[in-house]
């Protein structure tokens, strides 16, 4: 899926956020709004990912839940289909993926508000989540992907009442490609701890070469 929009008020990750947008958007004209054009292989892995992301995070009525990296807008759509009607917000960094998730669920369900813009406004969330956005780095440097990428999980749990969740592709793989960024498992202890929570669950064992992390507040 997408990246939010640049979440810090320096100026460190506008160039690879300009070509996540740009990348995501070709996906979108090119395949639709479908999970071929959020840039899944189908819509069973999609699926799939969406509800390793929403298993250890207790959804209760009435959550508010904020998708980072939205896309179109399926992670409701799946929530919906399961009895979890979550008081829904998405943010994006294309804005055609911002424009297909209002005309799917109405005005105002997704906006390329960014992160930093949220907290400045007060805003929390019960459940935060972040299906793909970590995955293709394109030509960003991996040390540059990586500062993006914890930066961005410590922003997401921040904003987050009881608990943050993502997936990322695991290093543990057979073969690697150059645009796509594979995260440590060891690395998710470390981003926890930067969150300051001993309180996370890396799950490791469904059929895909990812990891799903979540990260809960103790007592959430």
């Amino acid at each position: 899926m997408t990246l939010p929009g640049s979440w810090s008020d320096d100026e460190e990750f506008s160039g690879l956020l300009r070509d996540a947008a740009a990348y995501y958007t070709a996906r979108l004209r090119e395949k639709g709004e479908g999970a071929e054009g959020m840039d899944w292989r189908d819509r069973a892995s999609q699926h799939l990912r969406l509800d390793r992301l929403l298993t250890h995070l207790d959804p209760r009525p009435g959550d508010s839940l904020l998708d980072v990296g939205c896309g179109s807008g399926e992670l409701l759509a799946f929530c919906r289909a399961r009895g979890f009607k979550p008081e829904y917000f998405g943010i994006d960094v294309s804005e055609e993926m911002v424009a297909a998730c209002n005309r799917r669920f109405g005005a105002g369900s997704a906006a390329t508000t960014t992160l930093a813009e949220l907290t400045r406004k007060h805003r929390r969330f019960d459940l935060v989540v972040a299906s793909g956005t970590f995955n293709v780095r394109q030509s960003t440097p991996e040390e540059e992907w990586r500062r993006f990428f914890h930066r961005s999980v410590t922003e997401m749990f921040a904003l987050a009442r009881r608990g943050a969740a993502f997936n990322v592709m695991s290093s543990r793989v057979d073969y690697r490609h150059d645009h796509l960024y594979y995260a440590q498992v060891e690395e998710m202890a470390k981003l926890a701890d930067a969150c300051g929570t001993r309180d996370f669950v890396v799950d490791h064992g469904y059929p895909l070469f990812e990891m799903t992390v979540t990260l809960l507040r103790q007592g959430g």
